[in-house]
C-alpha cells in the first residue's frame, strides 16, 4: 500500500488539504473529550503546528510527532502507531491523554 502513495493525484491532495484548513479550530478546541493529534515530522503536505498553536490546545488534547514519518505514520511506522492507537483507545476514564507517548516497538526474542 505504501507504494501507492506517490501515485496519489496532486489535485486530490490539494483539495483535501484546503478543505481541512477550512475546518474551524474552534470546533476542535471545543471538544470535551480526549483528542490525539498525530503528525509525521517529514510530511510534505501538512505543516507541523508551531509552539503557540500547541500551547493553545485544551488540556484534554495532545500532539505526538512521528520523527521518521511523512504524511502516513500509520504506514511508515506502523508498529509504533498501532501501539499508540491501542494506548489511546484503551486509556482509562479520568486519565489525561497527555500521559500518552510513543513507546519503543515490541520485539519478539527468538531463542
Amino acid at each position: 500500500m505504501i507504494n501507492e502513495i506517490p501515485k496519489t493525484d496532486d489535485v486530490a491532495v490539494i483539495s483535501i488539504s484546503n478543505e481541512l484548513s477550512r475546518m474551524a479550530i474552534s470546533t476542535i478546541t471545543n471538544l470535551d473529550v480526549g483528542c490525539l493529534f498525530v503528525h509525521g515530522k517529514n510530511d510534505p503536505f501538512i505543516s507541523l503546528p508551531n509552539n503557540y498553536q500547541i500551547l493553545q490546545l485544551p488540556e484534554q488534547h495532545h500532539e505526538i510527532i512521528f520523527e521518521q514519518s511523512g504524511h502516513f505514520p500509520m504506514l511508515e511506522e506502523s508498529s509504533k502507531f498501532n501501539r499508540l492507537l491501542i494506548d489511546f483507545l484503551t486509556l482509562e476514564t479520568g486519565k489525561n491523554v497527555r500521559e500518552l507517548s510513543l513507546k519503543e516497538e515490541w520485539k519478539r526474542i527468538v531463542r
